[in-house]
């Protein structure tokens, strides 16, 4: 993944790597919370089923961010996208989505992500042509490609 002349680089996570994306995690969720003005509490681990389909990336040999997604028949969903927020302005998070987008148009698959109601989650991913299908002050929902229609679909996650 090439992004503003650097070469950043994606790699399957292990489980050494947990809490990195712990880490990654909770600082996103947590300015979340604070901006809804409720109480983060941190998880303890990312379950059995990690690292599943996780993926670190890397720039400059340096851990700096991760994407963990499900994909069935259909759909892509996003179930986490974090950057260190040093490396925020460098536009890794825009080149992991457009990288995503790609393999979604190969595929004929839909991009689903449900995120943490933050303005800057918001504009990445509209700026990148999602939709967005549901939102609550603490979660937005995230559908690419955008549909025509004036539909928002309902979430089923708990």
């Amino acid at each position: 993944m090439i992004n503003g002349g650097f070469a950043a680089e994606m790699r399957r996570a292990v489980a050494s790597d947990e809490a990195f994306i712990l880490e990654l995690e909770e600082r996103a969720l947590r300015a979340c919370h604070l901006i809804t003005g409720g109480r983060f509490v941190p998880r303890p681990g990312m379950g059995d089923g990690f690292p599943g389909d996780s993926l670190i990336v890397s720039l400059d040999g340096k851990d700096v961010g991760c994407l963990t997604t499900t994909i069935t028949d259909t759909v892509i969903h996003i179930d986490q996208i974090y950057v260190l927020p040093a490396y925020n302005d460098k536009g890794l998070d825009r080149s992991i989505l457009a990288d995503l987008i790609g393999q979604a148009r190969c595929s004929g698959h839909t991009i689903r992500a449900a995120m943490p109601s933050t303005p800057e989650l918001k504009a990445l991913f509209l700026a990148n042509q999602f939709a967005i299908r549901a939102e609550t002050n603490c979660v937005t929902t995230f559908e690419w490609p955008p549909s025509t229609k004036d539909n928002r679909f309902e979430s089923t996650d708990a």
